[in-house]
């Protein structure tokens, strides 16, 4: 048993993480057991699922932020910190893929304020969005979308395939590989002069 009861929620946030990170459905049952806590204190510090999954949300994204902050100390121009940023946020994908392969199928299940919860703080990242606005600003991409469009073509155009990413059908390093090449093309369609 932990030293402290405040450890308790810690406990019961690392057993989810752990759960979806070898792609076992969350239930409360199965985190009180990984955890070796009483379904009680489940439902002491959490209520109910839904805040569970929140803050077990906003655990793993406060470690996504911790890891991109240290891929962008590159040094370059935006497009270039744009671009370890990314792949930054590829090899995070790819070291946790399981775990949001899971998070990514809870979230379609789920009710309209978890996807809600996690969109907000996903577009808190101002990381990519600065970044995004500085290429615009300094007029290195050549297009006349926002940059909250550019990022979603970016996250989800680089970073998500459905037929690939649910049926787990390409190996994780190809997987890894398609993925930077399609953030590769992306950007480059961004950078690209009309005419060329």
């Amino acid at each position: 048993m932990p030293r402290h009861a405040s450890d308790l929620p810690f406990k019961l946030l690392n057993a989810g993480k752990k759960i979806l990170s070898v792609g076992d459905k969350l239930t409360v049952r199965k985190v009180c057991e990984v955890a070796k806590v009483n379904a009680g204190l489940f439902s002491y510090y959490f209520t109910h699922k839904h805040n569970y999954f929140v803050q077990l949300l906003k655990v793993i994204y406060q470690e996504l932020q911790e890891y991109l902050s240290a891929t962008t100390k590159v040094t370059g121009d935006a497009l270039t910190k744009l671009q370890a940023a990314l792949i930054g946020l590829e090899k995070f994908a790819a070291q946790n893929e399981r775990l949001l392969l899971a998070i990514n199928y809870d979230i379609l299940l789920m009710d309209r304020k978890l996807l809600h919860e996690v969109t907000r703080h996903f577009f808190k990242n101002v990381l990519f969005l600065n970044l995004i606005k500085e290429c615009l600003k300094k007029k290195l991409f050549n297009t006349k979308l926002r940059a909250e469009q550019i990022f979603c073509m970016l996250i989800f155009g680089g970073f998500f395939d459905p037929e690939v990413d649910l049926m787990n059908k390409v190996k994780s390093s190809d997987l890894t590989l398609e993925r930077r090449e399609r953030i590769r093309l992306i950007l480059a369609g961004l950078v690209s002069k009309k005419g060329k």
